[in-house]
């Protein structure tokens, strides 16, 4: 087994390069060694490596500038995926794509499956929808994988992001003291037998209040108070949510997708 890793500095790529632990060889790709927008560099490159497998953990995840560069989105997420795969089909590889689950556009009220149609609402949900067909029409071994999100020992600072862990150790480092707020949890929600992320931390910060979700439980006040302690200068406003859990998110997760007009 000879496995290509492509995108190894970002967060995803470097921890499945730390944790890697199958039997053969890792071929860690960075952009210098692999420019995935450089013409002739995808088949160059792979021809010359020969993997049997092919993990793409590269994208553009700008979601918002996407909307006002869609070459790059699609130059990334959709072109150099078909590359990647018409490449893999001709070595007989086996592609791994990573894709995400804005290809849905959130209206489902249970959660979603494989077989869902997606419904992509911005132009970076668009690209990572193409990327997804092409990976598979270009590819017979090809597999897609839809990730909603990523934390962890994440290498992201190289590139002048940083995520949730990076940020509370670096505090922590500073000597500060960080001040930990402990907020109650709902009791148990449950549709068809499978629980359902129900919490008081998916609230959604605005202009001048918060939105915190509720669920017709005795702790909805105590999360109220408590956050209404933290944010003192907003208005904090409960609203209920328990048919917005159906898709496995609340108000925080909604705001990841709106629509362009």
């Amino acid at each position: 087994m000879r496995c290509a890793l492509i995108g190894v500095t970002g967060q995803l790529g470097h921890d499945l390069a730390r944790t890697f632990d199958l039997p053969g060889e890792l071929v860690r790709l960075t952009r210098s060694e692999l420019d995935l927008l450089a013409p002739g560099a995808v088949g160059r490159v792979l021809r010359e490596i020969r993997p049997t497998h092919v993990v793409n953990c590269a994208a553009y995840n700008l979601v918002d500038r996407a909307e006002d560069e869609r070459d790059a989105a699609f130059a990334v997420n959709a072109d150099a995926v078909g590359a990647l795969a018409e490449t893999c089909e001709g070595l007989g590889a086996t592609l791994i794509h990573f894709s995400t689950d804005y290809v849905f556009d959130g209206a489902k009220r249970t959660p979603y499956t494989e077989d869902d149609a997606p419904a992509p609402l911005g132009v970076y949900a668009a690209s990572k929808l193409a990327g997804e067909r092409l990976a598979l029409e270009r590819c017979r071994r090809a597999f897609v994988i839809r990730v909603c999100g990523l934390y962890g020992v994440g290498q992201s600072a190289t590139a002048g992001r940083t995520n949730f862990v990076e940020t509370m150790l670096r505090l922590a480092a500073s000597g500060k003291p960080l001040r930990v707020v402990e907020l109650p949890m709902p009791g148990p929600v449950s549709f068809q037998g499978r629980r359902l992320p129900a919490s008081y931390a998916n609230f959604y910060i605005a202009n001048g209040l918060v939105l915190v979700p509720t669920f017709n439980d005795k702790n909805d006040r105590l999360a109220l108070n408590i956050l209404a302690e933290v944010f003192s200068d907003r208005e904090v406003v409960g609203i209920y949510c328990g048919d917005l859990i159906w898709g496995f998110g609340a108000i925080h997760c909604m705001t990841q997708q709106q629509p362009a007009a």
